[in-house]
């Protein structure tokens, strides 16, 4: 397999490929904060537009981590950027392509509701708003 589709660092010490977890951290958070407005602006303005944007901005850069290589998806280039000057701290591949494959198919299914669903109705939160409800958080 070239490197241009591998999964992973190679890193010495190490059995299985890694990655750096500042930047999958980093990664996560840039990825945390368009979620968040997309959420809110859905939430409290009945806007669902941001979150359709956000759902195909997701898709794009986990299309890239999964199938293509992680270094060069967006949010990890910009992670990487951010983590630079700080010392690596390594976690397995195989998991995190576990894990990033779990929300992938989640995004996909996201984005298919809202591809199917012409409307915008209030029931997409009705599960969270019964968790506020039963303060669960």
């Amino acid at each position: 397999m070239s490197e241009l589709f591998a999964f992973g660092d190679k890193v010495d010490g190490y059995n299985v490929r890694v990655f750096n977890e500042r930047v999958v951290r980093a990664a996560a958070g840039i990825l945390f904060f368009p979620a968040l407005v997309a959420f809110m602006n859905a939430w409290l303005a009945g806007n669902f537009q941001p979150i359709r944007l956000f759902v195909i901005i997701f898709l794009i850069d986990f299309t890239i981590r999964l199938f293509i290589n992680p270094r060069y998806a967006p949010s990890m280039i910009l992670g990487q950027w951010m983590v630079r000057k700080q010392q690596p701290d390594y976690s397995g591949a195989p998991q995190k392509r576990f894990a990033w494959g779990y929300w992938f198919c989640l995004g996909i299914g996201h984005g298919l509701h809202h591809g199917v669903q012409s409307h915008a109705g209030t029931h997409q939160f009705s599960v969270l708003r019964y968790m506020f409800d039963l303060d669960v958080f």
